[in-house]
């Protein structure tokens, strides 16, 4: 608990030459002792560092900042209203034209109407702007709680009245100096009036005398009328001028009585402001007011820490799931690469077995070759042809099957570079989600003293205020007098004085007392001997009795407080141990951290090895794959192009076996003519079919019982055949 530091140098010699009474630095009693604000040069004129003070300044500028938004709210809204007038008012131009808006004028209307209404969307950007600076300043307000906020909230309401005041004050002035002018400018018009009112009578009195002189004058006649005529005309201007001066003195009267009325005002207003200013100065001076604000103030340095231990223990969740979601991303990214390696594997398997049958392929088109040249009779030749033709086609897939396969082998090659490239991504995260988790860990320990300390420092203040309690509030106590004369820094030495003197007076006095109470007690003592005889046994019993109990009441203390000290060593002892607990523990998580460092570079290292490895495999690989895939294609060209001559030889042997058909057939028409059945000449037909060939013959036979001849002609499938024979007998 802090306490008074009294500090006296003091001279040689019976009296103070000297002395400076001061309270412990950094207190708040010791701030209000060195605090030299005045109130009436406003709540931040500064010369103060205390609680209060700077407590007070905030609300007050915090007050200024919401009348200010608030001012610019009003302002924004206007212009946002006038905006939305103008849009309207260029809408309406377009709607009510007659004849309607069409073509290029159509177009400019509405080029304006977008213009206003982009000025618009300004003008409502900025009003939403102040709107949230206006919460943002209501918000900053709320958090200024306690008489000495209300305070300086009050100093700033009084002193924008005054100004206000002030200001009407001011343009009441105005109009007043305004009036007053208008006065003297009707007065100066009636007095030119009047004076050309006092010409005329003067003129229409001479003229009167000269046509008395002589009456039947025509001329005198009419000059006395035309000067009754402008005597009539000025008496007029006259009478206006004058009811003019009464409107404009009732005019100044009313600007007098405005300006009164406004100087009222601002007279209250500066008495509101002045006790504003009084109260305020009250609150600044007096120590109960600076330690209940310093309580605020580290009230509200509690409610930030403990908001800003909330928040790291947010960061602290958000970090651990962070961590959980890389430890998961990085499990599926060892799964992806055992995958790719699997598939990597299948690929280079079914590459294998795709150049098998590639050459299983080129083995049955050399067979089915080799079957077409030895190939002799037609059919064998058809057969052989066939044979060679689905060879071939077997061939050029078995050869596109091989290149999709490399084609495959090398995805899945990349395939398994890209997934070991993610495994070593993802284990990066996980190390820089471990550190975040750390640091956020970290962060909350660090909240967590934070708030300790705040929440100390408010219990610190609470001690104080008990402690000064118990004699500030006392004014017949001589340290109350003693702690008003330091915190307002007058004559501090002379006050200690007069507290100390006023102490010996009550000694004295007391003493006094003592020597005329003691011949009454000795009166007394005579008279209440008997009755203490009486008594000293009663009270010797008693007191036997009492010591008694108290043996036995402080062998209970004794054993109380025993036992108390034996739970605070044990207590001592569990903290002593949780602690050492706690250091094992981190250690044992720092060098956890350390190895899991450690290990995961070395892993790195081992990952990024490997990747390095596999991407000069996958480059030669590639290379190599490369040119086997060149030799396939061009192996494939090559099939392609004895293909393509297979297939034009194939089509030629074709239209042969074709031929060889409709001999055969046309052969087989010829020799199923029969002869004539009797001697002489006859006629014959015959037809013939061989392997999808028709053919039709006819002829001429002719037979005798000594020779036979027969000529014949054929037709199939647009060939034509003759024959002729002849037989005879011996």
């Amino acid at each position: 608990m802090k306490k008074i530091a009294l500090a006296i140098a003091m001279a040689t010699g019976a009296s103070f030459a000297s002395a400076q009474l001061t309270f412990e630095p950094g207190t708040p009693l010791a701030d209000v002792q060195a605090c030299d604000f005045n109130a009436d040069a406003g709540p931040t004129s500064g010369g103060c560092d205390t609680a209060a003070y700077n407590f007070g300044v905030n609300a007050y500028n915090a007050h200024t900042a919401l009348v200010n938004s608030a001012t610019n709210v009003v302002l924004s809204e206007a212009a946002r209203d006038d905006e939305v007038a103008a849009v309207a008012a260029v809408q309406a131009i377009i709607d009510d034209a007659d004849p309607v808006l069409a073509g290029q004028d159509l177009i400019d209307a509405q080029a304006a109407v977008d213009a206003a209404q982009a000025v618009l969307d300004l003008a409502q950007a900025a009003l939403d702007t102040d709107i949230a600076a206006e919460a943002a300043a209501q918000s900053n307000l709320a958090q200024y709680t306690g008489v000495v906020a209300q305070g300086a909230i009050a100093v700033d309401v009084a002193e924008d009245a005054e100004q206000a005041a002030g200001i009407e004050l001011g343009q009441a002035n105005d109009a007043l100096v305004i009036a007053e002018a208008d006065l003297v400018g009707e007065e100066i018009l009636r007095d030119v009036a009047d004076t050309d009112n006092q010409a005329a009578l003067a003129a229409y009195q001479t003229a009167s005398a000269d046509l008395l002189a002589d009456p039947t004058d025509p001329a005198l006649i009419q000059a006395k009328i035309d000067a009754a005529t402008v005597v009539a005309t000025t008496n007029a201007a006259l009478g206006d001028a004058q009811d003019s001066v009464g409107l404009a003195a009732d005019a100044a009267q009313s600007a007098s009585q405005v300006v009164s009325t406004a100087q009222t005002t601002l007279d209250n207003a500066v008495a509101v402001r002045e006790n504003a200013d009084d109260a305020y100065q009250a609150l600044i001076d007096s120590w109960e007011t600076n330690y209940d604000t310093a309580v605020i103030v580290e009230e509200l340095d509690v409610a930030s820490a403990e908001a800003a231990l909330a928040q790291e223990n947010i960061d602290l969740g958000l970090a651990n799931a962070a961590r959980d979601d890389a430890d998961s991303n990085l499990s599926d990214a060892e799964q992806a690469l055992i995958d790719a390696g699997g598939a990597l594997t299948a690929a280079e398997g079914a590459q294998l077995i795709a150049a098998d049958e590639v050459t299983a392929a080129n083995t049955a088109v050399a067979n089915a070759q080799q079957a077409v040249v030895d190939a002799v009779t037609a059919e064998e030749i058809a057969d052989a042809a066939a044979q060679l033709v689905g060879a071939q086609q077997q061939q050029t897939a078995a050869i596109a099957d091989e290149a999709a396969a490399a084609v495959n082998v090398l995805s899945a090659s990349n395939d398994v570079t890209t997934a070991e490239g993610n495994v070593v991504a993802a284990d990066a995260l996980v190390t820089v989600a471990e550190g975040n988790v750390t640091t956020a860990q970290g962060d909350v320990t660090a909240a967590q003293g934070d708030l300790q300390t705040e929440q100390d420092d408010v219990n610190d203040l609470v001690s104080e205020i008990a402690q000064f309690a118990s004699y500030a509030n006392d004014t017949s106590d001589p340290a109350n007098a003693l702690l008003g004369e330091l915190l307002s820094g007058d004559n501090q030495a002379e006050a200690l004085v007069d507290a100390i003197d006023s102490t010996v007076e009550l000694t004295e006095s007391n003493d006094e007392d003592i020597a005329n109470n003691v011949a009454a007690i000795d009166a007394e003592a005579t008279a209440r001997t008997d009755a203490d005889n009486v008594l000293t046994q009663a009270v010797a019993d008693e007191a036997t009795a009492r010591a008694d109990a108290d043996n036995v009441l402080t062998q209970a203390v004794a054993d109380e407080a025993t036992a108390r000290i034996d739970a605070d060593n044990v207590l001592t002892q569990a903290v002593a141990d949780e602690a050492t607990a706690r250091i094992d523990a981190d250690n044992v998580l720092t060098q956890a951290v350390a190895d899991e460092a450690t290990a995961r570079t070395d892993a790195d290292n081992v990952h990024t090895n490997a990747i390095t490895a596999n991407q000069t495999a996958i480059a030669t690989e590639t290379v190599n794959r490369e040119a086997a895939v060149l030799g396939l294609q061009n192996n494939i060209n090559s099939n392609t192009v004895s293909i393509n001559n297979n297939t034009a030889a194939i089509s030629t042997l074709s239209e042969d076996l074709d031929v060889v058909r409709s001999g055969v057939a046309a052969t087989l028409a010829v020799a199923g003519m029969p002869l004539a059945p009797t001697e002489g000449w006859g006629a014959a037909i015959g037809t013939g079919y061989f392997d999808g060939e028709s053919a039709v013959a006819a002829g001429l036979t002719f037979r005798s019982d000594r020779y036979n001849f027969k000529f014949a002609v054929g037709t199939s499938g647009g060939e034509t055949t003759g024959s002729a024979g002849v037989s005879w007998g011996f």
